[in-house]
């Protein structure tokens, strides 16, 4: 292996992208993961986006609008719960891809992910009715 995969493969962030891999995931962990708000508005914005990677700061900018944190210092922890909480959890589940050296996240979309999401997204907007 050359220097330059080691380090590439050492910087992505990623155990188990494949579709197969995320289906795995038992049901109790997919609800533990989509439990957090900060993960589920991660894994509902990435699967909305039509661009299928996205930079950390995009990211970290939707999160601080959809938690009314405005503030630098919630900007901040959010960045550092990105970074050592939220990102890898999700990829270390196959939810997605996080490259620690571009910063750079994929979304891992396959159905049973989706199906979970719609259901959150329809227990969302009937709430805020």
């Amino acid at each position: 292996m050359t220097s330059d995969e080691l380090s590439k493969s050492s910087s992505t962030t990623r155990r188990d992208g494949d579709d197969q891999g995320t289906n795995r995931v038992s049901l109790n962990t997919l609800c533990d993961l989509l439990a957090n708000a900060h993960r589920r508005h991660i894994l509902l914005y990435l699967s909305e986006r039509t661009r299928t990677t996205i930079s950390r700061e995009q990211l970290l900018d939707h999160l601080a609008e959809v938690s009314d944190g405005s503030h630098e210092d919630t900007h901040r922890r959010l960045a550092i719960q990105l970074q050592h909480v939220h990102l890898p959890k999700l990829a270390d589940h196959g939810m997605l891809e996080y490259n620690e050296t571009t910063h750079s996240i994929s979304y891992n979309a396959n159905s049973r992910v989706e199906k979970m999401l719609d259901v959150v997204r329809g227990v969302s907007s009937t709430k805020e009715k």
